[in-house]
């Protein structure tokens, strides 16, 4: 009995609540899985007493017309004291159940209204959730959404960099779970979305079976730039050339947060391996690096991303990374967006 009551009932209410708020749909499943444990406290099979027993026998009677017998005939003198008292249960029992779904849609509301109005956090961009939304129901962001985190978060001597150069970018090679590291240039496969990346190359395992050579030369270059904003221990490395990041992982172009620091060697090469005829990894100074740009521009940042194949190492708590298959419509964005 109990479980015919509650399934004819449920379907009812969400189909109501389905009708009137689609967007949480999520919100409406964990409103019926919070009426499973409660079950027992909604049926009205669960009384004591001649109440109970009053339903079960007039259930009984109605379905298959059996004559009252003498039991019957004694306990029909109590059922109108027992009809007042399943009366009182059933109101009780209605009152617990719109409590319920009362409770549930407005919780559902709540995520609805949360989410129109604060699409976009404030401080990072990423997408305003509340806790017990799933990440695959929410919408992307796109590319006018990160046009304007780019306007709100990102590093402003980076953007005029980028704006410089004639809108060059800067890339990485996202890592993605289950992939085997064989990307195209154009593939979609990933969102816009904002990243908080751990250094990683003072790490040994970074660069595989060359590890050893490479820490090697981290090391040495942590010594070099220890009082300097940028240097490996804080640093990650990323390349104006798109095909050198696809061989790392999906490329995407990356957009530091104000407050970014930047190096990259004077010759516009590779951080490891150091091209052939350079010096070793023992013998880098100072000298051979700039950081931040120098010398009023002759040496800024612009240049390094106008480079064919610079490698940039940057110090940013966290970026924004855009795929590179977006580039053309990221680009032209930017160059309608007049940012400055």
């Amino acid at each position: 009995y109990s479980t015919r009551y509650c399934s004819s009932l449920i379907p009812s209410k969400v189909i109501v609540i389905y009708d009137n708020m689609k967007r949480v749909s999520i919100s409406i499943l964990l409103a019926l899985i919070a009426c499973s444990p409660v079950s027992a406290w909604l049926s009205p099979s669960t009384g004591t007493g001649t109440g109970k027993r009053f339903i079960r026998s007039s259930l009984f009677r109605s379905t298959y017309g059996y004559p009252k017998r003498v039991p019957d005939i004694m306990a029909s003198s109590s059922s109108i004291s027992d009809n007042k008292e399943e009366s009182s249960r059933q109101s009780s029992l209605s009152s617990r159940r719109n409590f319920l779904f009362l409770a549930s849609s407005t919780v559902a509301a709540t995520a609805v209204a949360t989410q129109s109005q604060n699409p976009i956090n404030s401080d990072d961009g990423s997408i305003a959730l509340p806790s017990f939304f799933s990440p695959s129901s929410v919408k992307p962001m796109n590319i006018a959404q990160a046009v304007q985190w780019i306007d709100d978060n990102c590093d402003r001597r980076f953007l005029h960099a980028v704006i410089a150069s004639d809108y060059r970018f800067l890339y990485r090679g996202v890592s993605m779970p289950g992939s085997n590291m064989q990307f195209s240039r154009l593939s979609n496969n990933m969102n816009i979305e904002t990243q908080h990346l751990t250094p990683d190359l003072l790490t040994e395992g970074t660069y595989g079976d060359e590890s050893t050579a490479a820490l090697e030369l981290f090391k040495n270059l942590q010594e070099v730039l220890k009082d300097d904003m940028v240097n490996p221990s804080n640093g990650h490395l990323a390349t104006s050339s798109v095909n050198d990041a696809a061989e790392w992982g999906m490329p995407a172009s990356i957009w530091p947060v104000d407050g970014a620091h930047y190096a990259w060697f004077q010759d516009k090469e590779l951080f490891y391996p150091r091209p052939s005829g350079s010096v070793s990894a023992t013998s880098i100074t100072r000298n051979d690096l700039i950081v931040d740009g120098k010398d009023c521009g002759k040496e800024s940042l612009e240049d390094a991303l106008r480079a064919p194949s610079c490698e940039v190492m940057v110090a940013s708590a966290k970026f924004l990374v855009v795929p590179a298959g977006l580039d053309e419509k990221l680009r032209d964005s930017l160059k309608s967006s007049f940012l400055v």
